[in-house]
């Protein structure tokens, strides 16, 4: 996570300002309160006491803004670094052996990047990254099903493999998640995975494992399907497939609402 700062220019207009501000002032108090050179004892006594009440006012209010300025930046700066450490401990959780702490990672990116969108896409990538690691295919991994075992007795994603689907879900219901490179879900096993409602334009799905997904009300405008299995798999007329793409003839199974 890169901290983001304030050009230099931004500060090396601070300063001047500060001064112009402050000049300003002083002249205000000059034409208010005019030339008394000429003026009696007690009249120029008076129009000194004013001038330094005002003078004093001027200078309290330029302090006050100066220090609004540093305490917003302040704020900022705090905020950034909570916003780094959650992340941090995000990464470290979607590392772990245990199941639960790493839907626990997942749930936590989703949350810094719906509090810092900037992050959005960088969050994709991780969460992208960490399908195909966890369920790479071909299958590496003994937890998955082998390649030549029937749909029918493939669990569903959800259950198989949790932390799997939660990232998918995440990704796929963060839309402002995508950055300029599309998703990259190629080689992934998504058997049985649901998709439902997902956001995945633009994604890459090559050599991507969808039999039996769940694609209802899916948004797969501008996927690149080549290559992908999706004998099977379950759609609607909510579904937006690619330009030009034949469904039917990739065995995709239409279903009423």
């Amino acid at each position: 996570m890169q901290r983001r700062r304030r050009p230099w220019w931004h500060w090396a207009l601070a300063g001047p300002a500060l001064v112009g501000a402050f000049l300003a002032v002083w002249k205000l108090l000059l034409l208010l309160y005019g030339d008394v050179t000429k003026a009696s004892a007690d009249a120029r006594l008076q129009a000194a006491s004013g001038f330094r009440t005002a003078l004093i006012a001027g200078v309290a209010g330029l302090a006050a803004l100066g220090s609004l300025v540093i305490s917003r930046r302040t704020y900022r700066l705090t905020q950034e670094s909570q916003i780094t450490d959650r992340y941090t401990k995000a990464i470290e959780q979607l590392g772990s052996d245990k199941p639960d702490v790493r839907l626990g990672g997942i749930y936590a990116l989703e949350r810094i990047a719906k509090d810092s969108p900037p992050d959005g896409a960088t969050i994709a990538e991780v969460l992208a990254a960490f399908i195909r690691g966890r369920a790479p295919w071909p299958p590496t991994r003994s937890d998955q099903p082998s390649e030549d075992k029937p749909i029918q007795e493939i669990r569903f994603l959800r259950y198989r493999a949790p932390d799997v689907q939660a990232a998918i879900t995440v990704v796929g219901r963060q839309p402002s998640m995508t950055g300029s490179e599309p998703l990259n879900l190629s080689d992934t096993d998504l058997l049985r995975a649901d998709l439902s409602d997902a956001d995945l334009q633009g994604a890459r799905l090559l050599g991507a494992r969808l039999q039996g997904a769940n694609l209802r009300a899916a948004q797969l405008h501008g996927v690149n399907p080549d290559h992908a299995q999706l004998q099977g798999a379950r759609s609607n007329a909510k579904t937006v497939w690619p330009d030009g793409f034949d469904w039917n003839a990739a065995g995709v199974q239409p279903q009423e609402e």
